[in-house]
């Protein structure tokens, strides 16, 4: 088992859930324990990005757990918390699954009524019989979890005008901690940002400009910490640079925990 720091770099292509193939150089430094190695990456991408991308651009920096420190605050039941979570990759949908906390406009009171008559029917039958495939008992189970043991909560919009409201926070780096601070104080959050959380200080890195935005949730799953992403100020550029922390990833394809943090080039204009 080696534990020494390694770094490396690959080039190539890069197949996505969408099939579509990029094709990309990558940087990584793995056995990576140290908050300096967020730093090095960053700023050797904002290097790079100037030589072959252009001169000026936007260095967006997030942080995942900051995400998921919100919502283990939030009066949710666990079942929502888990599905927020699961849909951070796909703003799309994300914004669907709010909206139906906010609204209740999924729910429909006589089709629960309903259910509540055929659970009480099903609560005699003999829980190992099978209906649609499933065992009468995990049916009961789901039912009881999803009205009884975690029903939707009372206060859904409020909660969800807290999450839209932390997702639309963009500054300057130097100001992220008070701004975090003031916003979470202000929510009744037991949550803190020390000056040392982001890897990055200033607000620039030559002539990028440098931010904090709440909303820099990757659109790839591999992500669970620091993330950041580097773009040009023209939009009729399309090349980007995206990296961040992802230390669970060797764990999820049954590694041991190999700690890391890395960034890929976007070579597709």
């Amino acid at each position: 088992m080696n534990n020494k720091k390694s770094k490396i770099f690959y080039s190539g292509e890069a197949y996505r859930k969408n099939q579509k193939v990029n094709s990309q150089v990558g940087f990584e430094i793995y056995n990576s324990n140290n908050p300096k190695d967020d730093f090095e990456i960053i700023y050797n991408s904002a290097k790079i990005f100037q030589k072959e991308i252009g001169k000026r651009g936007n260095i967006s920096i997030g942080n995942i757990k900051l995400f998921e420190s919100l919502l283990r605050q939030l009066d949710l039941p666990q079942r929502w918390k888990s599905r927020i979570l699961y849909l951070k990759n796909n703003s799309k949908y994300l914004n669907e699954i709010l909206n139906r906390l906010a609204t209740n406009q999924d729910l429909d009171e006589k089709n629960i009524e309903l259910d509540k008559k055929l659970y009480l029917k099903m609560k005699k039958l003999n829980p190992n019989n099978i209906i649609a495939n499933r065992k009468v008992k995990d049916i009961l189970q789901r039912f009881e979890q999803k009205i009884y043991i975690q029903p939707r909560p009372k206060n859904g919009k409020k909660t969800v005008q807290i999450i839209k409201s932390f997702l639309k926070i963009k500054c300057p780096i130097q100001k992220a901690p008070f701004i975090l601070n003031n916003f979470f104080k202000k929510n009744k959050l037991n949550i803190k940002v020390s000056n040392e959380f982001f890897p990055v200080k200033k607000n620039k890195i030559g002539n990028l400009k440098v931010y904090f935005n709440s909303n820099e949730l990757p659109a790839v799953e591999i992500y669970d910490g620091m993330l950041f992403s580097i773009k040009p100020a023209s939009m009729k550029n399309k090349q980007s640079i995206i990296g961040g922390r992802f230390d669970s990833l060797s764990q999820s394809i049954g590694l041991r925990k190999i700690n890391a943090v890395g960034a890929a080039i976007n070579l597709d204009k």
